[in-house]
């Protein structure tokens, strides 16, 4: 499900008033939804089980339809913990994505240890921050840079 309907984000929250840090938060998100409202329910176990190996929350929420014609239920199963997303890394280490959200991993895990060993906190500088930004500004719709490196061995796996 992950290559087509998975998405890593990173959020950066600018510090307020006296507040000296940022608040950051990596989410992984995997999203499924069906017309067919009996396929719809048959899905819910599946998705619980993905929820309950990533430390996720799994949700139903009403989605867009594609075409406008009205809304469809969802099943969307979402992490933002540092434990779970550690159960995510771990996941796409041994089962490697294979598309170019392979690439956004990367960049979602990297920002992921950043955050896990503070180095956005750090007061001599904001080498992390940075980091952080230039990471979310080349993910998922702002990639413009693209290495298939990781497919040589694709069918070596």
């Amino acid at each position: 499900f992950s290559e087509g309907d998975s998405t890593f984000q990173i959020r950066i929250t600018e510090p307020k008033d006296n507040n000296l840090y940022y608040h950051i938060a990596t989410t992984y998100e995997l999203t499924q939804s069906r017309f067919d409202i009996n396929s719809f329910n048959e899905y819910k176990s599946i998705m619980n089980s993905i929820a309950d190996n990533f430390l996720a929350k799994l949700g139903k929420f009403s989605l867009s339809k594609f075409d406008r014609s009205g809304k469809q239920s969802a099943w969307r199963v979402r992490n933002t913990s540092k434990a779970g997303s550690s159960e995510v890394i771990n996941y796409f280490n041994n089962f490697p994505l294979y598309s170019s959200k392979y690439l956004d991993f990367l960049c979602w895990k990297e920002a992921h240890n950043i955050i896990t060993f503070n180095k956005h906190r750090k007061v001599s500088g904001y080498e992390g921050i940075d980091r952080l930004k230039e990471l979310k500004n080349q993910m998922n719709s702002k990639r413009v840079h693209f290495d298939w490196n990781h497919l040589k061995n694709f069918y070596l796996k």
